[in-house]
């Protein structure tokens, strides 16, 4: 049997005695850690189609010559194979850094689920906790760590971070 585990969040509002509010929040459930994934994933798709599309427009010699010099081989293959993986990973790191960074541990993600990462220490989320959370993401397999009963990947455990859910804000 599961436990609903929550964790403390200092928000920026304060009460009405001029101090700050403690709420309560329940971990995020893991389905919407998953819609999380998919919006965001399909954000970042998004991005990198646009941005090729643009780069394609400006820069239309670079793909007449790819198409010119096509030959095959493995080694090619596994050079267009890490290079996808490369960039995979720093549109992933600019991604989330960037977003969880500037709007306090919400991504695209996790502004329609009403979700946002937090600090278990209950300091403030920063750009640093979002680069960390980042780095860990592209690391491969990571999506496998949320396989078992907690909610929690690595990009939450190695950085001391969680995914509460905001709608079930519990005020103490």
């Amino acid at each position: 049997m599961e436990t609903d585990s929550t964790t403390q969040l200092v928000l920026d509002a304060p009460d009405s005695f001029g101090g700050r509010r403690i709420a309560a929040h329940p971990d995020a459930s893991k389905e919407k850690r998953f819609a999380n994934f998919a919006i965001d994933w399909v954000t970042r798709f998004l991005l990198v189609a646009l941005g090729s599309i643009a780069y394609a427009l400006l820069n239309p010699e670079v793909f007449l010559e790819v198409d010119q010099e096509a030959s095959g081989g493995v080694g090619e293959l596994l050079a267009g194979r890490l290079f996808d993986f490369v960039v995979g990973a720093l549109v992933t790191i600019a991604y989330y850094t960037a977003f969880e960074g500037a709007t306090g541990g919400r991504s695209l993600g996790k502004y329609l689920t009403g979700t946002r990462a937090v600090r278990i220490d209950g300091a403030r989320f920063t750009s640093r906790d979002a680069f960390a959370r980042s780095l860990w993401r592209v690391v491969p397999f990571e999506a496998f760590s949320f396989f078992g009963s907690d909610v929690s990947g690595w990009h939450d455990t190695k950085t001391d971070t969680r995914v509460v859910d905001l709608r079930k804000e519990l005020i103490e």
